[in-house]
């Protein structure tokens, strides 16, 4: 019964790339978070999650120091009387930078850096630190120097884009989205590097998942119900 996820059918996902606005290439994988939310991991495992903080999809680790160069979270919140919390938001780490998106429910959209402070929108595309910003047929495209970037549909669509040099180069990936190491059996490891067990009596699968995600939520950030 190990890894009973719940599967959304490649079908569902493929508009998600075709949609990206990242090019990709063979030395590229990429992470979905979309909706309330269904996320895709790098290694291809999908799995719902409603959870209702900021989340750290990715970041990467050097083993040898322990320093991370970037990271990406995402942030879930309830709309209106919506049963399920959508992606609503999202940040881009990159070399002590970061740039923090607040989207609206009509494509509206406010960008804050590490302080929070506003980033004035005197059009694109436009730089904050080692983040490049552009448009992109309609999405916002973050790219950076050190091997993550991230497409947004400037709804509920957020897709993180690696390049599989950082983990050749001896670096390790970790977040919801996984390791990027090619094996779907190992993704969904907690914080604290735990490998998910699916076969825990009086569980079931959502509320294990749901255990699962909130190990990767950031501090102080939930919504309380």
């Amino acid at each position: 019964m190990r890894y009973l996820v719940s599967v959304i059918s490649l079908l569902a996902f493929l508009p998600f790339y075709f949609s990206a606005a990242i090019p990709l290439g063979p030395n590229k994988v990429t992470c979905v978070a979309k909706g309330d939310p269904h996320i895709k991991t790098f290694d291809g495992t999908s799995y719902d999650f409603s959870g209702h903080c900021t989340y750290d999809m990715v970041n990467d680790i050097d083993p040898n120091h322990g320093q991370s160069r970037f990271g990406v979270t995402v942030d879930n919140m309830y709309r209106r009387n919506e049963k399920n919390a959508r992606v609503v938001g999202f940040s881009v780490r990159a070399n002590g930078h970061t740039v923090h998106v607040t989207g609206g429910e009509d494509g509206s959209f406010i960008i804050r850096d590490e302080s929070r402070t506003e980033i004035p929108q005197t059009g694109f595309p436009l730089k904050h630190g080692g983040i490049d910003v552009k448009e992109d047929e309609g999405h916002l495209v973050f790219e950076t120097d050190v091997g993550v970037h991230v497409s947004w549909n400037r709804f509920f669509q957020v897709v993180i884009s690696l390049d599989l040099d950082v983990v050749d180069d001896g670096r390790f990936v970790e977040g919801m989205c996984g390791d990027a190491n090619g094996n779907k059996e190992n993704d969904l490891k907690t914080r604290d590097g735990d490998l998910v067990d699916f076969d825990q009596p009086n569980k079931t699968e959502k509320q294990i998942i749901e255990e699962f995600g909130q190990t990767w939520s950031v501090e102080n950030t939930c919504v309380s119900l």
